[in-house]
């Protein structure tokens, strides 16, 4: 439940610190939309590794989270791609991130912890 309140929490937080910095929209002062979608992207992100991560690497998983979320938003800005609800940011970026990091951070065999890379597949 720990990584559940923290993960999101963080990501909405970078979410509405760096939003407008990263995808250059300083037309809209507070996006309160853009908030609500950080947390989801959070919520998407820890959940494949919400059992198997520490609270504290959950911190940084879920900032790096949002601007994950925040960098694929501008991604499909600068192709020209029409996501109103930032479906894909939300489910297809930070979905991904989420598995990717828990090959890397899983606190029995994750490559962090001095396990090969095994996880990954290779």
């Amino acid at each position: 439940m720990t990584n559940t309140l923290i993960c999101p929490a963080a990501a909405g937080l970078t979410t509405f610190l760096f939003k407008n910095c990263i995808t250059r929209d300083y037309s809209v002062k507070m996006d309160i939309g853009g908030v609500c979608n950080g947390i989801l992207a959070g919520l998407v992100t820890i959940t494949a590794g919400c059992d198997n991560l520490y609270p504290w690497m959950t911190l940084l998983v879920g900032i790096l989270g949002g601007l994950v979320y925040c960098t694929a938003c501008k991604v499909l800005a600068a192709c020209k791609i029409d996501d109103p609800l930032d479906a894909f940011p939300i489910h297809g970026a930070c979905g991904a991130w989420g598995c990717i990091v828990v090959a890397f951070c899983h606190r029995d065999v994750g490559i962090f912890y001095g396990h090969d890379a095994a996880i990954l597949g290779w």
